[in-house]
């Protein structure tokens, strides 16, 4: 499978065209493709390993939009010259991210083999939430001649079901997820003995000083009668994090690995606090979490 771009979430209009035909439409996956000038044999959701065969999807997943035998553009001495683009919407038509051309680079056109099979793709992650409506949709066109067309594909994201609590000081966030061995973990459990990686997106805006932001952060460990069982210093200790948009972290990271002093299968909460060293903003989280072995 050629996958053109590994993209995070992506948004965009629809593409205006005069007397659109449906050029592949499968209801019951809610994937429809139209246009003019192209022609799609077979159309199809899959991630790496399997096919989808609904328009429900996992967080943290990678999803594509794959077409088998696109046949339309014009050919130029076995080039051809296409433009692809893929965005995510909500049910709204809000933007959530926009790719741009995938393929503004190839000025000299891509092999006609190269077209025979696409496969862009999303990532569903932040700032996309638990049984929201989401549309995937893709644009191919054609620069050297008038073929184009639009794919949309629409889904929605199953829950996440890890529970947290905040205590805003003028920060917040807005998700989490937290992951071990690189696979998003479930109902806050947590494996023993594995560092779980706890990562908070949209915790605010910082003070900024010299296009740089100061976070600090500590953790607590806390049990089912709040006896703290350890407390960190600073995690965040000289550390200085570049401009964000309009002075935003995008994201926070928290490293904590569950040592076998803890019983497995009993109730423990992760305190953390994050604050702005420049400023007198915080925010306290608590997040409940059971180890297992």
């Amino acid at each position: 499978m050629k996958s053109i771009g590994a993209l995070f979430f992506f948004l965009g209009f629809v593409f205006s065209v005069a007397a659109q035909d449906i050029i592949y439409n499968d209801p019951g996956l809610q994937l429809k493709i139209t246009g003019n000038g192209f022609s799609v044999r077979k159309a199809f959701i899959a991630t790496d390993s399997a096919m989808q065969n609904s328009n429900k999807l996992d967080y943290n997943r990678q999803y594509y939009m794959v077409f088998h035998d696109i046949e339309g553009f014009k050919r130029q001495k076995n080039k051809v010259f296409p433009g692809i683009r893929i965005f995510v919407t909500d049910l709204s038509n809000k933007v959530i991210f926009d790719s741009g051309d995938l393929l503004a680079d190839k000025k000299d056109g891509v092999d006609t083999s190269e077209v025979r099979e696409i496969a862009p793709s999303i990532f569903t992650a932040d700032p996309m939430t638990g049984n929201g409506f989401y549309v995937f949709n893709v644009e191919v066109w054609d620069k050297k001649g008038k073929s184009r067309m639009h794919a949309a594909y629409t889904f929605v994201l199953n829950p996440y079901d890890y529970t947290y609590t905040q205590k805003s000081g003028g920060l917040s966030t807005r998700n989490l997820f937290v992951f071990q061995d690189n696979k998003l973990t479930f109902a806050n459990r947590i494996r023993m003995n594995q560092q779980a990686d706890y990562v908070f997106y949209g915790t605010g805006v910082f003070q900024m000083v010299n296009d740089k932001f100061y976070p600090g952060c500590r953790i607590r460990v806390i049990d089912s009668e709040n006896l703290v069982l350890f407390e960190s210093d600073d995690l965040y200790t000289n550390m200085a994090i570049n401009k964000g948009p309009e002075g935003a972290i995008g994201d926070l990271k928290v490293f904590f690995t569950p040592s076998d002093d803890l019983e497995p299968e009993k109730p423990y909460k992760l305190a953390i606090l994050f604050w702005d060293k420049k400023s007198d903003k915080q925010v306290e989280i608590e997040v409940p979490f059971i180890v297992y072995k």
